[in-house]
């Protein structure tokens, strides 16, 4: 039976979200997809067949290129929040970046792992 592998992405509230007065548009993104997130389940959770989720918080800079850090991950200590951080900066993006969508600003998102 081939297993399957269910991974989803989710975008959170903006922290610090630009006011409607300053005419900052904040970007869309881009997330992994399944296929580029899927090399990165952490070891030992995929060994073992454990499902997790991170929430992690992103800035964006002027290309659109994001760097981001862990809030929390579930469960703790298995990996899946340095999995995540690394799919993001490596394939996720900022699309549509200009002046006036504000990089610098943080996103979080929330990504599920899980083996089915």
């Amino acid at each position: 039976m081939k297993n399957i592998l269910i991974l989803s992405a989710a975008i959170l509230l903006a922290a610090g979200t630009a006011s409607a007065e300053s005419n900052l548009q904040e970007p869309r993104f881009k997330a992994p997809s399944a296929d580029q997130m899927l090399p990165l389940y952490p070891k030992v959770a995929r060994k073992d067949r454990l499902s997790g989720e991170a929430i992690i918080a992103c800035v964006w800079n002027e290309t659109g290129r994001l760097t981001c850090r862990v809030l929390s991950e579930t469960p703790s200590d298995m990996g899946f929040g340095q999995a995540t951080i690394k799919g993001f900066e490596t394939y996720g993006r900022a699309l549509d970046v200009n002046a006036s969508s504000a990089p610098g600003q943080e996103k979080k998102f929330r990504f599920r792992w899980s083996m089915n």
